[in-house]
């Protein structure tokens, strides 16, 4: 950016000064929303669930207070991190349904991140990367591509996250629709004479990109092909027949002329017996078994035979030998002190404190002595 000086001060000085942002945000103009993610606790109205197609659980609740300003906290949240001066792109999670199963509230190195950035001019100028302007789709991903390959750092914010819109039309609309049946091609990326101006480095990141769009495209349709081929076995097996009721049913008993048996007959008994059999003992424990005879009675059970309790000799105890146990102990404190006092005789210190201290006194006591007959001797002149 510039900024404008009006009259310069020196003669024939530029009007405008170069103004050089430390830190730039970008958003595309698909935000529609910020939530912050908080941690269930006791008191959330919010319910733990699991999903049993990707095995995830629910530990977040999204939290949007009404008249709280979510797009400024969560810019301040990523801009009073420690990280940030380090991390070259930094942005936060969007939210596609499963932002309240994510465990982490900060992730590194991340190459997804979209629609809102804020980029790190230093860190990006050191590390000479830039936005491609030839690319017509993916050029977010291409950037932090270039930012993990040459040794900088992303850093992504999952403490809050961000809803945005899906629209028919767009920036990329055309490039899409050019697209064939195989998928995302080169020229589709980047024309072909825009790719030859570019050094080989960025050229190979177009490549590589490249290749992970068609990597992202190959698994989307396996997994469309996996759904078309579940809902045309569902479709066969017949529309009234759903996940809960695959189980086939039972019809009730009739009588021979065709009418359902009324409440309370006999064979209705047997068939209710029968099925709460099934339930208690015949669904694989073999806890118990029963026998239903025609008036649906039950005759007696049959319990299963107690295993015997295997008895349990006692472990013989160990008899210690306090001897040898002393014995080894002693040698090794003999062993330590004469290390000690071969490191204290290298250094030309005394082998031990104690023998340094012994010295000194028996040297104090001979002062004392030498002064005690010097002072006698004294008198007696």
């Amino acid at each position: 950016s510039y900024l404008w000086l009006g009259k310069p001060k020196v003669p024939g000085a530029s009007k405008w000064q170069v103004r050089r942002l430390p830190y730039a945000w970008i958003a595309d103009d698909g935000l529609s929303m910020f939530y912050r993610l908080a941690v269930l606790g006791p008191q959330s109205e919010q319910h733990h669930y699991i999903s049993e197609r990707n095995g995830a659980q629910r530990v977040k609740e999204r939290i949007a207070p009404a008249g709280t300003p979510m797009f400024r906290d969560a810019f301040l949240t990523v801009q009073k991190h420690t990280f940030l001066p380090r991390s070259a792109v930094s942005g936060f999670l969007r939210d596609d349904g499963t932002a309240v199963c994510k465990k982490l509230d900060w992730k590194s190195d991340e190459m997804s991140l979209y629609k809102i950035v804020l980029l790190n001019l230093n860190e990006l100028r050191r590390l000479n990367v830039e936005y491609q302007k030839d690319l017509k789709m993916y050029e977010d991903i291409a950037l932090t591509h270039q930012v993990l390959r040459g040794g900088g750092h992303t850093m992504k914010c999952q403490g809050y996250c961000y809803w945005a819109a899906h629209t028919s039309a767009g920036g990329c609309t055309e490039q899409r629709q050019k697209r064939g049946p195989e998928g995302t091609s080169l020229d589709d990326l980047m024309s072909a004479s825009c790719l030859a101006k570019l050094a080989s480095q960025q050229q190979q990141i177009v490549r590589d990109l490249h290749a992970w769009v068609r990597s992202k495209e190959q698994l989307s349709s396996v997994k469309s092909a996996g759904s078309a081929v579940a809902s045309s076995s569902s479709a066969a097996t017949g529309p009234s027949q759903s996940k809960e009721a695959r189980v086939p049913s039972k019809a009730l008993p009739s009588s021979s002329s065709g009418r359902a048996l009324p409440p309370g007959s006999a064979p209705l008994k047997a068939a209710a017996a029968s099925a709460k059999l099934k339930k208690d003992g015949g669904g694989g424990r073999p806890a118990s078994t029963a026998k239903i005879v025609d008036g649906g009675k039950k005759q007696g059970r049959l319990s299963k035979e107690p295993k015997p309790k295997k008895k349990r000799e006692p472990k013989p105890k160990k008899e210690r030998d306090y001897r040898a146990e002393y014995v080894r102990r002693k040698k090794r404190r003999l062993e330590k002190e004469a290390k000690i006092r071969a490191e204290r005789r290298a250094m030309g210190l005394p082998s031990s404190p104690e023998v340094e201290g012994g010295r000194k006194r028996r040297r104090k006591a001979k002062e004392n002595a030498g002064d005690s007959d010097s002072s006698s001797d004294s008198d007696s002149d």
